[in-house]
């Protein structure tokens, strides 16, 4: 999957994300397919990102990314 096809699927327009971090995004949604993005979408808005999901250093790292990045969350 290209960054764009995976930007189309994965993109929240309520809470933006940069390139950066959708390429970090993109990282981890390959190393875990089993994961879908309407479900990661949903435990992320009830705060409830799963405690494998809170655990692996992909996910950190776009967290970390999005939380400290200017461009991020941009409406």
């Amino acid at each position: 999957m290209t960054q764009n096809q995976f930007n189309d699927q994965w993109s929240i327009e309520e809470l933006p994300a940069c390139d950066t971090g959708m390429e970090l995004l993109k990282h981890f949604s390959d190393a875990h397919p089993e994961i879908a993005a309407h479900v990661l979408r949903l435990l992320a808005w009830a705060d409830q990102v799963d405690e494998f999901i809170a655990a692996d250093p992909l996910w950190n790292a776009y967290t970390r990314h999005v939380g400290q990045c200017p461009h991020c969350n941009e409406l």
